[in-house]
């Protein structure tokens, strides 16, 4: 079967081909590690053009971390919100914490909430997250503020977007992923497969979106943030760290990368919270998260760009704490007496100063390098092993028990954040931080990520299973495009063999493997390796020249196949985990015990594996046991965080640097009660010198590279598809879109088939749910009624039979009025084959136009346009005889569908003639049988077409640019769908 590289991808390879220089060997550095050294920049995702809800404006949002503080407002039994000045002028004036604010939802309800707003407004304070929503509780919500499923009304709505515009990012969806996984999951059909497990997920979403008035951002509480962002609803993604929740540095790594493909910003905050109990002062400063820690992750989010940080609460308190006199902390108040006796807290203090470091260091903290795309398969649905919302381990979707590929995910993410399942469980706080011995430099991506994105990291590891429910053909092209313009991919046997990667002459068969015992040995470029555990490896196809990595004996279990200027590395192994978990089973989660990870990382395939991400992902090191993340400042300079997450003295070198110097960050919390966490007050931190760095640290230097960076450039990212419709035979129409994580990728229209247009009650959920998608995605909606004017058993626009007539006529126009109410735009319609008997064909061709007279009328009346297709053995055949037939009829908004197939032979001069009344082509090729040389289908598949009938169709297509273009074809399988869109962009 023929089949084209998708247009994109090839247009992004030959772009590459110009920009980026050859690579030196299969692993060399000598031209320094080709990095992505730009800030993030939601704005050039040309998705985001038909997103509902927008991002802030970078204008606005400023290109350095904002701080956000106050969560919220008082308000009186009349119904009025009080002291909205004074506590303006206390978070934002007198103690400088914030130009962000997150108020709970309370104050919406206030008599004077325009007159709040107004002043928000005039200090330029951005509004963020509106909080306190939780579904399924009470609805009968006030300004009281408690808990509740909370429904933004209209006003409400329309005060906060006409006086506050973009300095509101919209309401808060706080925490519902964990509150979905722990309570929803499992209710219905907990076994369905992870495509329906996706379904559910989004329809709880939809709902909790359309009360909250679809303008949003989220607080993720687990690792599923991409399925909220792709809706195109969200402003900003973000995640609360500390607290009993999952480890905060691949918290950012899934963050970064739903926001870099959905077009969002992110942002984060610290809780005063965690397992054992809350910190605040003067009542509690030895509970709750330890200011050390508190500090640390607020640092490093700040390292991370995001957009705005913050703690959770506690910045004031009502003791007074003795402050130097001219203390930086205070904005002109006296310290004989602030504000009503309120005084900043240490976690007061912290974010305080941590906002004067930011605005004097601004220049200096540069743009975060991520290094690493881990790349999940779309409908993986993956969490951590164990986690805050529920006693169940090793769960994706929270319903459905890990499968070997998600015992690989979990290892792998272990493998960069070592102990990260860890996080909370921990009274000394152990896993909220962990080591990075690559770097704090992982993004966490879908195989929905565009091209585009790929192209930015130098190494891409896929994790998991890649399933058939998106195309392999078109994760596939995207991945030889990387990979043949420099990029680094690590993939499984198990991967291979769901790819077609055929003209890589790389294959897999997972039905020939070799089983290994404990204590094979593995040799490579790394040594001699005993594996501890056993494992299986299955039988690999590579090309003759394709470097072995890994060997047991003579036989290769690994091997690195050039390809372009990048380098495929493959694993025998169908993922390489041992095959016999080594942890006491049954595995129980406990406090203050290591949690294991199930199915460990194969030896040599981390020998391997820190091989490739040594010379193409690491820029500096700073110690194995220490947190780094490295953001640049040019191609020589770089600032490097360094982050001790041990309470013991740690040595700190920062190898691949010519010369450190450090930046100043001030110490306002160290010599406070609650410095550390409970329990671990007598730590002995040792120091922070030239060469160490003490127990709960943080350090920043800027430094000097030994070998400067070799910049990826930031390349232009592909137009939306204009006039690009997907047929589809069946709905429900959002369940349909979102099956097909890609379709706007590729299309910008549906092509429904009108049995499942007549079949949607006008006021029932389905249409709704269907109108909502339409509206929300800015998708365009065409209703095709061909396959039901047939004369019999359907619809008949013939009044020889005429009950049958007025039946099918009926059935027209409901079909007409359930497409305006959707939002749709045309209606198709053909005619049919003439009566056997008692009618003759004149009588036939009269009624036909007069019935598509009516037609047109009714869809007139709704603002729709009449297609009349031409379709094999229908009348009219021939696209003069429509044109004069079209002619006759003297109506505005009838015009015509052609159909490739059925025209291939014809000049495409006719068309050209009256290329006016074309509105759509329906694009495939005619086949026929080789025994009689008949034509048997005129909607055969483009990717079977020969080079000249697709010079034709090009030609025929060519004539009025501004036609909807449908594949013709019905693909049997999504890689066939992929192909015929693929092979139709490329014309």
């Amino acid at each position: 079967q023929r089949r084209a590289l998708d247009p994109t991808v090839s247009c992004l390879m030959a772009l590459l081909m110009l920009l980026v220089a050859a690579a030196v060997g299969i692993f060399s550095t000598a031209q320094g590690i080709s990095v992505y050294v730009g800030r993030h920049d939601p704005f050039e995702n040309p998705q985001l053009t038909r997103y509902h809800a927008k991002p802030l404006p970078k204008s606005v949002l400023g290109n350095v971390t904002r701080f956000a503080a106050l969560r919220g407002f008082g308000v009186d039994a009349s119904g009025n919100v009080t002291g909205y000045k004074e506590a303006l002028d206390l978070y934002t004036t007198t103690f400088p914490l914030a130009d962000v604010i997150w108020p709970a939802y309370g104050f919406l309800y206030g008599n004077n909430l325009p007159d709040v707003l107004r002043e928000i407004a005039s200090r330029n304070i951005l509004v963020t997250d509106i909080w306190d929503y939780v579904p399924g509780d009470k609805d009968n919500c006030s300004s009281a503020g408690e808990v509740c499923e909370f429904k933004i009304d209209a006003s409400m709505y329309g005060a906060l977007d006409s006086l506050l515009g973009d300095l509101f990012t919209g309401m808060d969806v706080g925490e519902q992923d964990g509150r979905y996984v722990g309570r929803y999951a499992h209710q219905g059909l907990p076994a369905r497969p992870r495509p329906e497990q996706y379904l559910a997920f989004s329809r709880h979403f939809d709902r909790m979106a359309k009360d909250l008035g679809d303008r949003l951002t989220a607080l993720t509480s687990l690792y599923m943030p991409h399925y909220l962002m792709k809706t195109g609803l969200y402003t900003m993604v973000a995640s609360e760290t500390a607290q009993g929740l999952p480890n905060a540095q691949l918290f950012m790594a899934f963050n970064r990368g739903a926001a870099k493909q959905y077009s969002v910003w992110w942002w984060s905050n610290v809780s005063v919270y965690n397992r054992f109990g809350y910190k605040s002062y003067p009542d509690h400063p030895k509970d709750g998260t330890s200011l050390s820690l508190m500090k640390r992750l607020m640092y490093s989010q700040i390292m991370y760009n995001s957009a705005f940080v913050s703690f959770e609460s506690g910045w004031t308190e009502s003791t007074f704490r003795e402050l130097p006199r001219h203390s930086p902390l205070f904005n002109g108040a006296s310290l004989d007496g602030p504000l009503e006796g309120t005084f900043l807290s240490p976690i007061g203090r912290i974010q305080a100063s941590a906002r004067q470091w930011v605005a004097r260091n601004a220049a200096r903290i540069g743009a975060h390098i991520t290094t690493v795309a881990v790349v999940l398969d779309f409908f993986a649905g993956f969490n951590p092993p164990r986690h805050l919302y529920t006693d169940e381990l090793f769960r994706v979707w929270g319903a459905l028990p890990y499968a070997p590929a998600d015992h690989y995910a979990n290892a792998l993410l272990d493998m960069f954040y070592p102990g990260y399942v860890d996080s909370s469980y921990f009274h000394n706080e152990k896993g909220f931080q962990t080591p990075t011995p690559f770097g704090d430099a992982v993004d966490v991506l879908l195989t929905d990520a565009p091209a585009w994105l790929l192209h930015r990291y130098p190494v891409v590891m896929l994790a998991g299973a890649l399933g058939p429910e998106m195309s392999q053909q078109e994760i596939t092209d995207k991945l030889v495009a990387y990979l043949t313009l420099g990029g680094t991919v690590i993939a499984t046997a198990a991967q291979v063999a769901a790819l077609p990667l055929a003209t890589l002459g790389v294959h897999a068969n997972l039905n020939n493997c070799s089983d290994y015992a404990a204590g094979t040995v593995v040799t490579g470029d790394f040594g001699r390796i005993v594996e501890p555990l056993p494992f299986r490896a299955c039988s690999c196809t590579v090309p003759a020249q394709a470097r072995v990595l890994a060997r047991v004996g003579t036989t290769a279990v690994a091997w690195a196949v050039a390809v372009g200027t990048g380098s495929l590395v493959v694993t025998a192994a169908p993922f390489p985990v041992a095959t016999k978990t080594p942890a006491r089973v049954p595995i129980i989660s406990q406090v203050d015990e290591t949690f294991p990870i199930a199915y460990p990382l194969l030896a040599h395939f981390s020998a391997l594996t820190e091989t490739v991400l040594n010379a193409r992902a690491v820029i500096v090191s700073a110690g194995a046991d220490l947190t780094f993340c490295v953001n640049a400042i040019d191609s020589q300079t770089v600032t490097v965080a360094v982050f001790n997450p041990e309470y013991t003295q740690r040595d700190l070198h920062i190898n691949g640097t010519s010369s450190c110097a450090e930046i100043p960050i001030p110490d306002v919390e160290s010599n406070e009660t609650g410095y550390l966490p409970l329990g671990s007050e007598g730590a002995a931190l040792g120091n922070d010198t030239a060469t160490t760095i003490a127990g709960g640290s943080l350090r920043i230097f800027t430094c000097t590279l030994q070998q400067a960076l070799s910049p990826i450039p930031s390349l232009p990212t592909p137009l939306r598809p204009h006039n690009r419709g997907l047929f589809l035979l069946s709905g429900p129409l959002t369940d349909e879109i979102l099956r097909r994580p890609t379709f706007f990728d590729h299309y910008d229209t549906v092509v429904a088939d009108w049995r499942w247009i007549a079949n949607l009650a006008t006021d029932g959920p389905g249409l709704q749910a269907a109108q909502r998608t339409i509206s929300l995605q800015s998708l365009k909606l065409v209703v095709d009624l061909t396959s039901g004017i047939n004369l019999y058993p359907d619809m008949r626009l013939v009044r020889n039979a005429p009950d049958d007539y007025q039946n099918s006529i009926d059935l027209i126009m409901r079909v007409i009025n359930t497409t305006a109410l959707l939002g749709g735009t045309t209606i198709v319609v053909s005619f049919h084959i003439f009566p056997e008997n008692w009618y003759s064909d004149a009588q036939s061709i009269a009624d036909m136009e007069a019935s598509l007279g009516l037609i047109s009328d009714a869809a007139a009346s709704r603002g729709l346009l009449v297609v009349l297709r031409l379709a094999q053995a229908k009348f009219p055949d021939d696209f003069l005889a429509a044109v004069t037939l079209i002619q006759g009829l003297k109506r505005n908004n009838i015009k015509i569908a052609v159909s490739t197939g059925l025209m291939l032979g014809a000049s495409a001069a006719p068309l050209a003639l009256h290329s006016s009344l074309i509105a759509m082509f329906y694009v495939g090729c005619a086949s026929t049988d080789p025994l009689t040389g008949q034509r048997t289908s005129t909607a055969a598949p483009l990717a079977t077409c020969d080079s000249s009938s697709l010079k034709q169709v090009h030609a025929y297509i060519a004539t009025q640019p501004q036609a909807l273009l449908v594949p013709e074809a019905a693909p049997s399988s999504l890689d066939d769908e992929y192909a015929e869109i693929s092979t139709l962009e490329s014309l």
